[in-house]
């Protein structure tokens, strides 16, 4: 996306891995709008997810931001 990496804690670590966590999230988003169902997505997508709990009980803002990001990029695609 040639776009610059901006964290919620201007963090550079925490920057790329919010921008995985959008990412996941847009992928959810665009599995609901095409009916693709979890039975054919890979299954570490769960665990994945399940792995930032702990960092988003730190930052709760961060699913916020990365929510929107991640709606902005399916917009982007399904228009």
């Amino acid at each position: 996306m040639n776009r610059k990496l901006v964290s919620v804690n201007s963090n550079e670590i925490e920057a790329y891995s919010e921008e995985e966590l959008t990412a996941e999230i847009g992928s959810a988003f665009l599995c609901e709008l095409t009916k693709i169902e979890n039975s054919t997505t890979q299954t570490d997508h769960k665990a994945y997810i399940q792995g930032w709990i702990k960092s988003l009980q730190d930052h709760p803002q961060a699913i916020v931001y990365a929510s929107t990001r991640a709606e902005k990029a399916v917009d982007y695609l399904t228009k």
